[in-house]
Protein backbone atom coordinates (compact mmCIF):
# COMPACT_ATOMS: atom_id res chain seq x y z
CA UNK A 1 0.00 0.00 0.00
CA UNK A 2 1.49 3.31 -1.20
CA UNK A 3 0.77 6.17 0.72
CA UNK A 4 1.17 9.72 -0.49
CA UNK A 5 1.68 12.60 2.74
CA UNK A 6 1.28 16.38 2.19
CA UNK A 7 1.78 19.15 4.19
CA UNK A 8 -0.61 21.61 2.07
CA UNK A 9 0.77 25.05 1.67
CA UNK A 10 0.63 28.39 -0.71
CA UNK A 11 4.19 28.85 -0.90
CA UNK A 12 5.99 25.45 -0.14
CA UNK A 13 3.87 22.29 0.13
CA UNK A 14 5.55 19.65 1.15
CA UNK A 15 5.14 15.62 0.49
CA UNK A 16 6.15 12.17 1.03
CA UNK A 17 5.63 8.75 -0.36
CA UNK A 18 5.54 5.78 1.63
CA UNK A 19 4.86 2.58 1.14
CA UNK A 20 3.39 0.98 4.39
CA UNK A 21 6.16 2.03 6.84
CA UNK A 22 8.97 2.12 4.49
CA UNK A 23 10.07 5.98 3.09
CA UNK A 24 10.20 5.84 -1.02
CA UNK A 25 10.28 9.82 -1.86
CA UNK A 26 9.57 13.25 -0.80
CA UNK A 27 10.50 16.81 -1.15
CA UNK A 28 8.84 20.02 -1.16
CA UNK A 29 6.66 21.73 -3.75
CA UNK A 30 8.24 25.24 -4.29
CA UNK A 31 6.38 28.53 -5.57
CA UNK A 32 7.26 32.22 -5.81
CA UNK A 33 5.46 34.04 -2.77
CA UNK A 34 5.41 37.26 -4.44
CA UNK A 35 3.64 35.52 -7.57
CA UNK A 36 -0.32 35.93 -7.51
CA UNK A 37 -2.63 33.13 -5.46
CA UNK A 38 -3.62 31.81 -8.75
CA UNK A 39 -0.14 31.12 -10.29
CA UNK A 40 1.11 29.15 -6.86
CA UNK A 41 -2.19 27.22 -7.39
CA UNK A 42 -1.32 26.56 -10.82
CA UNK A 43 1.91 25.33 -10.01
CA UNK A 44 1.02 23.02 -7.29
CA UNK A 45 -1.75 21.76 -9.36
CA UNK A 46 1.04 20.74 -11.60
CA UNK A 47 3.61 19.22 -9.38
CA UNK A 48 0.52 17.29 -7.12
CA UNK A 49 -0.48 15.52 -10.85
CA UNK A 50 3.52 14.56 -11.60
CA UNK A 51 3.78 13.13 -7.96
CA UNK A 52 0.27 11.14 -8.59
CA UNK A 53 1.25 10.01 -12.22
CA UNK A 54 5.13 8.94 -10.82
CA UNK A 55 4.35 7.67 -7.78
CA UNK A 56 0.38 6.39 -7.86
CA UNK A 57 -0.75 6.70 -4.20
CA UNK A 58 -3.56 4.16 -3.00
CA UNK A 59 -3.97 6.33 -0.05
CA UNK A 60 -3.21 10.47 0.30
CA UNK A 61 -2.68 11.72 4.03
CA UNK A 62 -3.54 15.53 4.56
CA UNK A 63 -2.61 17.93 7.48
CA UNK A 64 -5.20 19.96 8.52
CA UNK A 65 -4.83 23.31 8.63
CA UNK A 66 -4.01 25.08 11.62
CA UNK A 67 -5.43 28.80 12.05
CA UNK A 68 -3.42 31.44 13.35
CA UNK A 69 -4.03 34.64 13.41
CA UNK A 70 -4.41 35.62 10.24
CA UNK A 71 -7.35 35.13 8.25
CA UNK A 72 -6.09 35.68 4.42
CA UNK A 73 -3.25 33.33 4.84
CA UNK A 74 -5.65 30.78 6.46
CA UNK A 75 -8.54 31.36 3.46
CA UNK A 76 -5.14 30.83 1.02
CA UNK A 77 -4.28 27.96 3.00
CA UNK A 78 -8.04 26.65 2.44
CA UNK A 79 -7.77 27.00 -1.45
CA UNK A 80 -4.16 24.81 -1.46
CA UNK A 81 -5.87 21.87 0.71
CA UNK A 82 -8.86 22.26 -1.43
CA UNK A 83 -6.86 21.57 -4.61
CA UNK A 84 -5.47 18.67 -3.22
CA UNK A 85 -8.35 16.94 -2.40
CA UNK A 86 -9.73 18.09 -5.65
CA UNK A 87 -6.16 16.34 -7.78
CA UNK A 88 -7.10 13.29 -4.99
CA UNK A 89 -10.61 12.76 -6.53
CA UNK A 90 -9.74 13.31 -9.95
CA UNK A 91 -6.99 10.42 -10.09
CA UNK A 92 -9.92 8.50 -7.57
CA UNK A 93 -7.60 8.26 -4.52
CA UNK A 94 -9.19 8.61 -1.11
CA UNK A 95 -8.10 11.34 1.27
CA UNK A 96 -8.00 11.52 4.75
CA UNK A 97 -7.48 14.32 6.98
CA UNK A 98 -5.60 14.79 10.47
CA UNK A 99 -4.79 17.15 12.75
CA UNK A 100 -1.42 19.02 13.45
CA UNK A 101 -1.73 17.14 17.02
CA UNK A 102 -2.96 13.70 15.65
CA UNK A 103 0.41 13.73 13.24
CA UNK A 104 2.89 14.60 15.80
CA UNK A 105 1.20 12.27 18.51
CA UNK A 106 2.01 9.47 15.80
CA UNK A 107 5.46 10.13 15.57
CA UNK A 108 6.70 11.58 18.80
CA UNK A 109 3.82 14.01 21.23
CA UNK A 110 1.05 16.27 20.69
CA UNK A 111 3.77 19.16 21.69
CA UNK A 112 6.64 17.82 19.47
CA UNK A 113 8.39 21.03 17.73
CA UNK A 114 9.40 20.40 14.01
CA UNK A 115 12.78 19.60 14.89
CA UNK A 116 11.81 16.33 16.97
CA UNK A 117 9.27 15.44 13.80
CA UNK A 118 11.66 15.31 11.41
CA UNK A 119 14.36 13.33 13.62
CA UNK A 120 11.53 11.56 14.67
CA UNK A 121 10.50 10.73 10.87
CA UNK A 122 14.63 10.16 10.04
CA UNK A 123 14.87 7.53 12.24
CA UNK A 124 11.38 5.63 11.80
CA UNK A 125 11.46 5.94 7.99
CA UNK A 126 14.95 5.35 7.87
CA UNK A 127 15.60 8.27 5.35
CA UNK A 128 19.01 8.39 3.91
CA UNK A 129 19.03 12.73 3.66
CA UNK A 130 17.86 15.66 5.86
CA UNK A 131 14.50 16.22 4.89
CA UNK A 132 13.13 20.01 4.73
CA UNK A 133 10.84 20.92 7.96
CA UNK A 134 7.58 20.60 5.21
CA UNK A 135 9.23 17.68 3.93
CA UNK A 136 9.39 16.26 7.57
CA UNK A 137 5.76 17.17 8.33
CA UNK A 138 4.38 15.18 5.00
CA UNK A 139 6.22 12.15 6.39
CA UNK A 140 4.74 12.57 9.59
CA UNK A 141 1.12 12.39 7.95
CA UNK A 142 2.01 9.65 5.67
CA UNK A 143 3.22 7.77 8.56
CA UNK A 144 0.08 8.96 10.90
CA UNK A 145 -2.54 7.33 8.03
CA UNK A 146 -0.22 3.92 8.33
CA UNK A 147 -0.49 3.88 11.23
CA UNK A 148 -4.37 4.13 11.25
CA UNK A 149 -4.88 1.81 8.25
CA UNK A 150 -2.33 -0.81 10.05
CA UNK A 151 -4.66 -0.70 13.37
CA UNK A 152 -7.81 -0.94 11.45
CA UNK A 153 -6.05 -3.84 9.43
CA UNK A 154 -5.48 -5.69 12.74
CA UNK A 155 -9.27 -4.76 14.02
CA UNK A 156 -10.79 -6.28 10.89
CA UNK A 157 -8.80 -9.63 11.35
CA UNK A 158 -9.67 -9.79 15.01
CA UNK A 159 -12.96 -9.43 14.20
CA UNK A 160 -13.05 -12.31 11.77
CA UNK A 161 -11.56 -14.66 14.01
CA UNK A 162 -14.74 -13.86 16.45
CA UNK A 163 -17.23 -14.09 13.32
CA UNK A 164 -16.17 -16.93 10.77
Amino acid sequence: MRILGVDPGTVRCGWCVIKEDVWQASGVIKMRAAADLGERLQILYAGLCLIFKTWEPDHVALERAFIGKYATAALALGEARGLVQGVCFSFGVQCTSYSPKEVKKSVWRGDATKAKVGAAIKILLNVPRELEEDEADACAVALCHWGQVRANMILAKGKSYLYP
